[in-house]
């Protein structure tokens, strides 16, 4: 599979593709990404459902703690982020910005002190 195989995957879970897997075309990436923070988000997002918003996401929302992570599939970009206790941690990345889907967006006002 490919970066753009991955847009007709939205509607399942990390777990039902094997997103967070080796043979995944993220997973290099996102382990750089995330660092040592790696296992717990991933732990966080797999059983969130893959969505499609500008870009694919994945959002895991419980109380007092929201994570996500961004795919852009045209760029061949990840980002994420999370919410814990009203502060939002955005993981480093590089290049442009990827632009937030309106659920996350949405969640960030809600959840931002």
């Amino acid at each position: 599979m490919n970066w753009s195989g991955l847009n007709a995957l939205a509607g399942k879970t990390p777990n039902e593709i094997g997103l967070f897997t080796a043979v995944s075309p993220i997973d290099g990436q996102l382990n750089t990404l995330l660092g040592e923070q790696a296992t717990a988000i991933k732990a966080a997002l797999a059983g969130a459902v893959l969505k499609q918003d500008k870009v694919l996401y994945l959002l895991s929302d419980q109380p007092d703690q929201a994570t996500w992570l961004l795919i852009d599939t045209a760029n061949r970009k990840l980002a994420a982020g999370q919410i814990v206790n009203g502060q939002l941690k955005n993981l480093p990345f590089a290049g442009e910005a990827i632009q937030l889907p309106s659920e996350i967006s949405a969640l960030q006002s809600k959840l931002l002190k």
